[in-house]
């Protein structure tokens, strides 16, 4: 089974287990942007997926777990000039990041005219990234060059501190459609990433 999945299952069954009722489940999809360059060289915007399940604390407070993938392309200017056997051309530059961000989040809720909710929330969390690029393998001292190279794939797992915000419109108390937006900062005090996009929720 994949991490993502599994990741959800885990989302699924501890929201379940601890709140067990007045949940809202949600579905955001958008975009995905890494917002510099010091973990990523050349990063372009990516695709965002945001699942996740909310407990109504009561009229301003929430608490809820989510699960944030992401898919991102980067380009690696900086191996621009890997010597490589002739015969093989350049070495390939684009990289490929898949994230899984997993939070749980406390949110502060506030009621706007029109049947609006804005609401904030920040906590903690976990995420999972997979970092696909090529490598370059056999180093030849005689001619100086790399006579190969292959896909490698790095992964990293650290904690992040999620903070998120959305406003929707309520309709009949049982559904809503908005937009969401966040950013994940790891533990260095990095951005690992920032999501925007629209956002649809069913209370169940």
């Amino acid at each position: 089974m994949k991490k993502s999945n599994l990741l959800f299952l885990l989302l699924v069954v501890v929201s379940g287990a601890t709140f067990g009722q007045n949940l809202e489940s949600h579905l955001s999809l958008g975009t995905f942007r890494i917002p510099n360059q010091q973990r990523v060289e050349q990063p372009v915007e990516g695709f965002n997926l945001n699942l996740g399940l909310t407990y109504q604390l009561g009229e301003n407070w929430t608490i809820g777990t989510s699960i944030n993938h992401s898919v991102n392309q980067y380009h690696r200017a900086s191996a621009a000039n890997t010597p490589l056997l002739s015969e093989l051309g350049s070495l390939p530059l684009e990289g490929k990041l898949l994230t899984d961000h997993f939070s749980l989040v406390f949110g502060r809720k506030l009621r706007l005219p029109w049947d609006l909710v804005a609401e904030f929330g920040t906590g903690i969390g976990m995420f999972v990234e997979e970092n696909e690029f090529m490598e370059v393998v056999n180093f030849d001292r005689d001619r100086k060059v790399f006579t190969g190279f292959f896909r490698k794939t790095a992964t990293t797992v650290d904690i992040h501190l999620p903070i998120v915000y959305s406003i929707k419109k309520v309709f009949h108390e049982k559904a809503t459609l908005g937009l969401q937006g966040g950013l994940f900062i790891d533990s260095s005090g990095y951005s690992r990433g920032i999501f925007f996009g629209p956002r649809i929720s069913f209370f169940l």
